[in-house]
């Protein structure tokens, strides 16, 4: 396919990075053979096995650094789709409304991941600060909770306020296109009856009109 022919196809050797936590970049990396890691702040998150991708979004436009460190376990190939690669075919072969989908379902995925990544570290965090506290008085450990409860709902709140935004959105892009339907039936409508006095008798048809019309 067109994509494939703009598709850049690498070798990784074990311990090497693919993509730095924080760096800029356009590209979406799909691992063809091999294993990685993902790292954040240099705790592991998530394990990407052959099918798996990273940085969609970046690829899309949607975003312009990585949210994480990829690190290979062993010898991986690793194609890369940059994003004038992807507008390339999207030209190409226009579909706006599977290109829509896209957009919103990868960025949904990030923000998904991002919040998995967020937990996870929080969670390690959390652990080793139990550990460190384990002789501790009980109170030290009361606030290890309470500050773990305080992410835990913050996030949650984030989310939600994320859906409903998402929501408002779709809502209101569709109040938009039944606004431009209707006003596309009346300019449609309004463009008959300026026709009408231009047509001839019923059956008519070298009838036309002498008069402007």
């Amino acid at each position: 396919t067109l994509l494939s022919w703009n598709t850049e196809r690498r070798i990784y050797f074990p311990g090497q990075e693919v993509v730095r936590e924080g760096k800029m970049g356009s590209s979406m990396h799909i691992l063809n053979i091999g294993s990685c890691v993902l790292k954040r702040k240099g705790i592991i998150v998530k394990m990407y096995t052959p099918g798996g991708n990273f940085g969609s979004t970046l690829m899309l436009g949607l975003h312009k650094t990585y949210v994480g460190t990829l690190i290979c376990n062993s010898t991986s190939h690793i194609l890369s789709i940059g994003h004038s690669s992807f507008k390339h075919v999207l030209s190409s072969y226009p579909h706006a409304r599977a290109n829509r989908q896209l957009l919103v379902r990868e960025k949904r995925a990030i923000e998904e991941l991002v919040d998995s990544m967020i937990t996870t570290s929080v969670k390690k965090r959390v652990w080793e600060r139990f550990e460190y506290t384990t002789g501790a008085e009980a109170r030290s450990l009361r606030e290890v909770f309470e500050g773990w409860k305080e992410i835990v709902d913050k996030l949650r709140e984030d989310r939600v306020r994320s859906a409903w935004a998402e929501e408002q959105r779709q809502q209101a892009s569709s109040r938009w296109l039944e606004r431009r339907r209707e006003a596309q039936e009346r300019v449609r409508a309004r463009k008959a009856l300026e026709l009408a006095p231009c047509l001839g008798p019923p059956g008519r048809l070298d009838y036309i009109s002498q008069t402007p019309c």
